[in-house]
């Protein structure tokens, strides 16, 4: 079944008048001419078989248009995988928290605990941030995940 990609929808990059800049002046600029004719033809739309779309959509907010094939971002992809490992870390400060915000007793081991869970998504950020492709961060997501 074919599936219906629009080309890159990144409007963020195109430039906001500052109060007080003319929106006349603004679109007389060069660069944001350019950016609006980058925004305008990157919205095509094209049909593509799902046979072709990556198969792991861990990564489907990062997929982008070129030409007529659909790929990830790296850059997007490493945003993802940082909101990914913020919400691990997330997860695993959750039991130790309550225990230290409250200063129950064995307040001490679990901050212990989360000096030890802060050093590990260090690493893993430090992981992510050295990846090279998308599939290295695939295999450093899997691999910082706990067994099920």
């Amino acid at each position: 079944m074919p599936t219906t990609l629009r080309g890159n929808d990144d409007f963020d990059t195109a430039p906001i008048p500052a109060p007080g800049y003319m929106l006349a002046q603004a679109l007389a600029n060069p660069d944001v001419q350019a950016s609006i004719a980058a925004n305008e033809s990157a919205g095509a739309e094209v049909q593509i078989d799902d046979s072709a779309l990556p198969q792991d959509r861990m990564f489907r907010g990062a997929w982008k248009l070129e030409g007529t094939a659909c790929v990830e971002c790296s850059v997007k992809s490493k945003d993802i995988a940082h909101d990914i490992r913020r919400s691990m870390r997330e997860a695993e400060f959750a039991p130790h928290d309550k225990v230290v915000s409250l200063q129950l007793p064995g307040a001490e081991d679990a901050e212990a605990e989360r000096v030890a869970i802060r050093a590990k998504y260090a690493t893993m950020q430090d992981d992510i941030d050295a990846a090279e492709t998308v599939t290295n961060l695939r295999g450093i997501i899997s691999s910082y995940r706990e067994p099920a």
